[in-house]
Protein backbone atom coordinates (compact mmCIF):
# COMPACT_ATOMS: atom_id res chain seq x y z
CA UNK A 1 0.00 0.00 0.00
CA UNK A 2 2.76 2.91 1.04
CA UNK A 3 4.38 1.45 -2.40
CA UNK A 4 1.47 2.50 -4.47
CA UNK A 5 1.35 6.25 -2.69
CA UNK A 6 5.70 6.72 -3.18
CA UNK A 7 4.80 6.19 -7.17
CA UNK A 8 2.16 8.10 -7.12
CA UNK A 9 4.04 10.80 -5.48
CA UNK A 10 7.35 10.33 -7.77
CA UNK A 11 4.80 10.14 -10.72
CA UNK A 12 3.01 13.52 -10.16
CA UNK A 13 6.99 14.60 -9.27
CA UNK A 14 7.88 13.77 -12.68
CA UNK A 15 5.00 15.15 -14.39
CA UNK A 16 4.40 18.64 -13.22
CA UNK A 17 8.22 19.23 -13.36
CA UNK A 18 7.65 18.47 -17.59
CA UNK A 19 4.14 20.65 -17.18
CA UNK A 20 4.14 23.01 -20.62
CA UNK A 21 4.93 26.48 -19.18
CA UNK A 22 2.29 29.06 -18.91
CA UNK A 23 3.37 32.28 -19.29
CA UNK A 24 6.77 34.53 -19.87
CA UNK A 25 8.02 36.20 -17.33
CA UNK A 26 9.85 39.03 -16.51
CA UNK A 27 13.89 38.67 -17.41
CA UNK A 28 13.63 36.08 -19.84
CA UNK A 29 14.61 36.73 -23.63
CA UNK A 30 11.77 38.03 -25.79
CA UNK A 31 10.72 35.62 -27.76
CA UNK A 32 12.34 36.40 -31.36
CA UNK A 33 8.73 36.88 -33.64
CA UNK A 34 8.80 38.48 -37.47
CA UNK A 35 6.11 39.07 -39.48
CA UNK A 36 5.02 41.66 -42.50
CA UNK A 37 3.38 44.65 -40.82
CA UNK A 38 -0.22 45.95 -42.18
CA UNK A 39 2.11 48.39 -44.44
CA UNK A 40 4.26 45.36 -46.16
CA UNK A 41 7.09 46.01 -44.53
CA UNK A 42 9.20 43.32 -43.13
CA UNK A 43 9.72 43.62 -38.95
CA UNK A 44 11.68 41.56 -36.76
CA UNK A 45 11.73 42.00 -33.39
CA UNK A 46 15.79 40.98 -33.04
CA UNK A 47 16.48 44.11 -35.31
CA UNK A 48 15.29 46.22 -32.92
CA UNK A 49 17.69 45.10 -30.49
CA UNK A 50 19.69 48.07 -28.80
CA UNK A 51 16.72 50.03 -28.39
CA UNK A 52 13.35 49.92 -25.72
CA UNK A 53 10.42 48.22 -27.30
CA UNK A 54 6.49 48.12 -26.01
CA UNK A 55 5.33 44.88 -27.84
CA UNK A 56 1.44 45.64 -27.28
CA UNK A 57 -1.06 42.89 -28.10
CA UNK A 58 -4.73 44.07 -28.56
CA UNK A 59 -8.03 44.10 -30.61
CA UNK A 60 -9.95 46.36 -32.37
CA UNK A 61 -12.99 44.89 -30.60
CA UNK A 62 -11.92 45.17 -26.99
CA UNK A 63 -12.44 48.45 -25.29
CA UNK A 64 -9.96 48.44 -22.63
CA UNK A 65 -7.10 48.05 -25.77
CA UNK A 66 -8.45 51.12 -27.37
CA UNK A 67 -8.57 53.17 -24.54
CA UNK A 68 -4.59 51.83 -24.25
CA UNK A 69 -3.87 52.88 -27.88
CA UNK A 70 -4.43 57.06 -26.69
CA UNK A 71 -2.31 56.33 -23.59
CA UNK A 72 0.42 54.61 -25.84
CA UNK A 73 0.47 56.99 -28.94
CA UNK A 74 0.84 59.83 -26.33
CA UNK A 75 3.87 58.20 -24.37
CA UNK A 76 5.75 57.43 -28.01
CA UNK A 77 4.77 61.29 -28.98
CA UNK A 78 6.39 62.16 -25.42
CA UNK A 79 9.32 60.45 -26.26
CA UNK A 80 10.05 60.66 -29.70
CA UNK A 81 11.95 63.84 -29.67
CA UNK A 82 13.92 62.46 -27.04
CA UNK A 83 14.39 58.94 -29.35
CA UNK A 84 16.05 61.43 -31.72
CA UNK A 85 18.76 62.81 -29.98
CA UNK A 86 19.69 59.38 -28.18
CA UNK A 87 21.17 56.54 -29.70
CA UNK A 88 18.54 54.11 -28.39
CA UNK A 89 14.28 54.84 -29.17
CA UNK A 90 11.56 53.99 -27.55
CA UNK A 91 9.81 52.10 -30.06
CA UNK A 92 6.22 50.25 -30.04
CA UNK A 93 5.39 46.89 -31.91
CA UNK A 94 1.53 46.30 -31.85
CA UNK A 95 -0.27 43.30 -32.83
CA UNK A 96 -3.33 43.13 -33.05
CA UNK A 97 -5.26 39.64 -32.88
CA UNK A 98 -8.14 40.23 -34.68
CA UNK A 99 -9.66 38.87 -38.10
CA UNK A 100 -11.33 41.14 -39.92
CA UNK A 101 -8.81 43.07 -41.60
CA UNK A 102 -11.56 45.80 -42.56
CA UNK A 103 -12.07 46.27 -38.84
CA UNK A 104 -8.26 46.25 -37.41
CA UNK A 105 -7.50 49.54 -40.44
CA UNK A 106 -10.68 51.05 -39.38
CA UNK A 107 -9.38 50.93 -35.34
CA UNK A 108 -5.92 51.67 -36.47
CA UNK A 109 -7.20 55.04 -38.50
CA UNK A 110 -9.53 56.10 -35.72
CA UNK A 111 -7.22 55.74 -32.98
CA UNK A 112 -4.42 57.45 -35.21
CA UNK A 113 -2.09 54.89 -34.65
CA UNK A 114 0.59 56.21 -36.95
CA UNK A 115 3.65 53.89 -36.33
CA UNK A 116 4.19 51.43 -39.14
CA UNK A 117 5.44 48.52 -36.54
CA UNK A 118 1.49 47.21 -36.80
CA UNK A 119 1.25 43.71 -37.05
CA UNK A 120 -1.50 40.79 -37.48
CA UNK A 121 -1.95 37.57 -39.22
CA UNK A 122 -5.38 37.45 -38.92
CA UNK A 123 -5.88 34.39 -37.04
CA UNK A 124 -7.28 36.12 -33.84
CA UNK A 125 -6.20 33.41 -30.38
CA UNK A 126 -4.48 31.26 -33.21
CA UNK A 127 -2.35 33.60 -34.01
CA UNK A 128 1.40 32.92 -34.02
CA UNK A 129 2.52 35.73 -31.89
CA UNK A 130 -0.44 34.94 -29.56
CA UNK A 131 1.45 31.43 -29.01
CA UNK A 132 5.01 32.91 -28.72
CA UNK A 133 4.26 35.11 -25.94
CA UNK A 134 1.51 32.80 -24.32
CA UNK A 135 -1.37 35.60 -24.48
CA UNK A 136 -4.66 34.70 -22.92
CA UNK A 137 -6.27 37.94 -22.95
CA UNK A 138 -5.76 41.39 -23.91
CA UNK A 139 -4.59 44.21 -23.81
CA UNK A 140 -0.77 42.34 -22.49
CA UNK A 141 2.32 44.20 -23.35
CA UNK A 142 5.69 43.57 -22.46
CA UNK A 143 8.71 46.16 -22.24
CA UNK A 144 12.17 45.22 -23.81
CA UNK A 145 15.26 45.98 -22.94
CA UNK A 146 17.81 47.31 -25.37
CA UNK A 147 19.41 43.71 -24.92
CA UNK A 148 16.07 42.10 -25.48
CA UNK A 149 15.56 40.60 -22.31
CA UNK A 150 11.81 41.50 -20.64
CA UNK A 151 11.90 44.01 -18.12
CA UNK A 152 8.27 44.33 -17.39
CA UNK A 153 4.92 43.29 -18.60
CA UNK A 154 1.26 44.11 -18.57
CA UNK A 155 2.53 47.56 -17.55
CA UNK A 156 0.18 51.12 -17.99
CA UNK A 157 0.22 54.70 -18.11
CA UNK A 158 1.88 56.04 -15.97
CA UNK A 159 4.36 53.52 -14.59
CA UNK A 160 5.15 52.73 -18.19
CA UNK A 161 6.03 55.96 -18.89
CA UNK A 162 8.39 56.37 -15.76
CA UNK A 163 9.74 53.10 -16.84
CA UNK A 164 10.60 54.79 -20.27
CA UNK A 165 11.63 57.78 -18.76
CA UNK A 166 14.54 56.32 -16.81
CA UNK A 167 15.67 53.94 -19.11
CA UNK A 168 15.62 56.58 -21.46
CA UNK A 169 17.94 58.64 -19.40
Amino acid sequence: MNCKFFLLGICSLFCLSYAPKKTIEVGELAPNFSGITISGDSLSLVSFRGNIVLVDFWASWNQPSRRNNLATRKILEKYRALSLRKKRKFLVVQISIDTKPDLLTTAISKDNLYWKTQLCDYKGWESKYVEQFMIRRVPANFLIDTAGYIIAKDIWSFTLDTTIQRLMQ
